[in-house]
């Protein structure tokens, strides 16, 4: 099965993901700068995540990533709450895990397509 988020790449997701967030809780209390670099993190999560082949907008979980993502950021939004919850790890976290069980259906999907074919030309084989 080949996923589109390997171990190592999603370890640097959510590493990255835990820095701005740490940074975003150090910079919260100086007039509000952690929002900024709330602001900074989710575009480049969506970017690198779209280098990644990971959807937001079409595919059969796209609506759940989106909400996830969405939803962490309303969190972020959030005047007290935003600063201290490290929303936008375990929202990369929710889009990692949701990817790779997306990525595994697919998988089987395939396998099962091509047992079947498989199957059909096996059968056409011995009835010549």
């Amino acid at each position: 099965m080949r996923s589109r988020i390997s171990f190592v790449t999603g370890l640097f997701l959510i590493a990255t993901a835990a820095v701005f967030d740490g940074v975003s809780f150090l910079l919260t209390p100086l007039l509000g700068l952690g929002s900024i670099v709330t602001v900074f993190a989710y575009i480049l999560l969506f970017v690198w995540f779209a280098l990644l082949g990971v959807q937001f907008m079409s595919g059969k979980k796209a609506l759940q990533k989106l909400g996830t993502m969405g939803g962490t950021a309303i969190i972020d939004a959030l005047p007290v709450i935003g600063g201290l919850a490290p929303a936008i790890t375990v929202g990369v976290i929710i889009v990692i895990i949701i990817t790779y069980f997306e990525d595994k259906e697919e998988a089987l999907k395939l396998a099962a397509k091509k047992k079947a074919e498989q199957q059909a030309v096996g059968g056409r084989g011995r009835s010549a």
